[in-house]
């Protein structure tokens, strides 16, 4: 489960991890995984406290993201991908004081409950 779902986070450019260094500037990120929850936590810009249940919406910006580039699909597709794997996200942020993305991840189906 934890090599699947950490491949996902590297390998894909809009993912959440992308998103945390994109916006963190040259300060680190930390990626962790403990069990089956992966926390991803940065110090960048953060997203205002009113605009995080937007985030999930296709093409949303926060009001924060003007001087970088993006188009918002990123995040909103990362979040249907990992949600089809039963995946739980919580993010918790503070503007100018960082980011942190908690994505547990739950048993999926088998192929004999599909």
């Amino acid at each position: 489960i934890g090599l699947l779902h950490i491949k996902f986070v590297i390998a894909g450019r809009h993912a959440e991890g992308y998103n945390a260094c994109k916006y963190s500037g040259d300060a680190p990120v930390e990626m962790r995984l403990k069990g089956s929850v992966l926390t991803i936590t940065d110090t960048g810009i953060g997203i205002p406290k009113e605009e995080i249940a937007c985030v999930y919406q296709p093409f949303y910006r926060a009001s924060n993201t003007r001087e970088f580039a993006g188009h918002g699909i990123g995040l909103s597709l990362s979040m249907r991908i990992l949600r089809s794997y039963r995946a739980e996200i919580t993010i918790t942020s503070e503007v100018d004081k960082g980011t942190s993305v908690e994505i547990e991840f739950f048993q999926h189906l088998s192929r004999s409950d599909c």
